[in-house]
């Protein structure tokens, strides 16, 4: 007997047989990949239906099913045991009626897009996940259910997970709280969390924010230097790491809410209930004001590095100035109300003018007064990023910044450098006195 791998994401209608002949060989596959790609939705189902017999050899396995082409059916997935499968990746199942396999071995489950009808039962998941101590990274998106089962306060049940440390969770929000209640593990670094609104006012949103932080803050390990705080429109894609693309390496905790609710409430929800001291970048992609920013992030004495999303612009701008103030005197360069002390890059990511309040240039020239009165009061910004950021000129809007920045990039590409200038400077000197 010899083993195989099988990867079949694009599959056309005459491939059919192939795959249903290679797939009756399951005890033998090693790594499967399954996609429908153009083949007839009932030849696909009798394909998936194979799925339900031993895979003793197998090991990794990503199985891809759109929602609207109706999902797995009722399958006991490798016949319910799979020794050896150490990744599991399933998308657009029917997990409310698919049967998830026991492999203790899993070290990657990934869940993703459920069709509405058929998403898995919360509860479920758990039991599922207590058969999975060496779990290291879990991403459930936009695929979980409320319990089937009643809530019990303590937990009933719990999945013991010592090896997990990346999870990622995109449901209505009172499901992550439950999840995060039935989940123990002592390793969590890196979190992801969105939700889509669940309860009728903004009100009791908020009190499930404020649960779930502190859900949150006993159960993180270890101090939080990478936090991103999102707000997506309830209307907008369901995927959690859309926005993220632009920003590497995945932060430590993400959080994602409906830009309905109001930032500061979010804010101090999590300021209260987790670990925050030891921030070194966030990415903030919210419209905030500038005092508010000041009063949540200003004072962490570890932030070097503010990643500035579309949403996020004339209160930031604002936030780095020396004072609020508007009767502040113009000769008065103290830095008594400085705040963002740590502050050495600021990344401005997709900022996109047709879609701002505030002209481009007013924008501009509010960032160069604030760099130019942190450099007036010794806390000079040592590196701006601009990325992606439409309709900015580099003449007009960023060259004039090289006065109070160190270091300018500027869609990958280094622009200026306070060293290169000297350099020339130097080297003209160099000349003169040659000439």
């Amino acid at each position: 007997m010899f083993a195989y791998n099988i990867s079949i994401m694009r599959s056309q209608p005459r491939v059919t047989s192939v795959v249903k002949a290679a797939v009756l060989e399951l005890s033998r596959i090693k790594n499967l990949q399954l996609s429908r790609g153009h083949m007839p939705i009932e030849n696909y189902q009798e394909i998936i239906r194979l799925l339900d017999a031993p895979a003793p050899l197998l090991k990794t396995a990503k199985l891809v099913v759109e929602p609207s082409q109706g999902g797995s059916l009722s399958v006991n997935l490798f016949a319910g045991i799979s020794p050896r499968l150490t990744r599991l990746s399933l998308s657009g199942w029917r997990f409310r009626h698919a049967q998830l396999p026991v492999a203790t071995n899993l070290r990657v489950l990934k869940l993703s897009n459920s069709p509405t009808d058929s998403k898995m039962p919360v509860d479920h998941l758990i039991s599922v996940l207590s058969t999975m101590a060496q779990l290291q990274t879990l991403h459930v998106i936009d695929s979980l259910g409320r319990p089937q089962g009643v809530t019990v306060n303590p937990p009933a049940q719990q999945a013991k997970l010592p090896q997990l440390t990346d999870l990622a969770v995109d449901s209505p929000l009172s499901t992550c709280i439950f999840l995060f209640d039935h989940i123990v593990s002592p390793n969590f670094i890196r979190v992801s969390a969105k939700y889509r609104t669940d309860s009728a006012g903004v009100d009791s949103d908020i009190s499930l924010v404020r649960g779930f932080a502190e859900s949150l803050g006993q159960r993180v390990s270890g101090p939080i230097r990478w936090v991103k705080l999102h707000a997506h429109n309830i209307k907008a894609s369901r995927s959690l790491h859309s926005s993220s693309s632009s920003v590497d390496p995945p932060p430590d905790l993400h959080i994602s809410l409906p830009a309905l609710l109001q930032l500061e409430a979010v804010a101090r929800c999590f300021v209260h209930s987790l670990a925050l001291t030891r921030v070194e970048i966030v990415y903030l992609d919210w419209d905030s004001s500038a005092q508010l920013l000041r009063t949540y992030l200003g004072d962490l004495g570890h932030l070097t590095t503010i990643i500035a999303g579309k949403d996020a612009t004339v209160g930031l701008v604002r936030a780095l100035a020396v004072d609020l103030s508007e009767t502040r005197s113009a000769t008065d360069s103290g830095s008594a109300d400085l705040k963002f002390l740590a502050l050495e890059t600021l990344r401005l990511v997709q900022w996109n003018f047709e879609d701002m309040h505030w002209p481009r240039d007013t924008v501009f020239e509010m960032l160069l007064t604030s760099l130019t009165e942190r450099k007036k009061a010794g806390f000079p910004l040592a590196k701006l990023i601009v990325d992606a950021c439409r309709h900015v000129e580099e003449e007009l809007h960023v060259v004039p910044l090289r006065a109070v920045v160190g270091n300018i990039e500027w869609d990958g590409q280094t622009i200026y450098t306070s060293e290169s200038e000297s350099e020339e400077e130097h080297s003209d000197d160099e000349h003169y006195y040659q000439w």
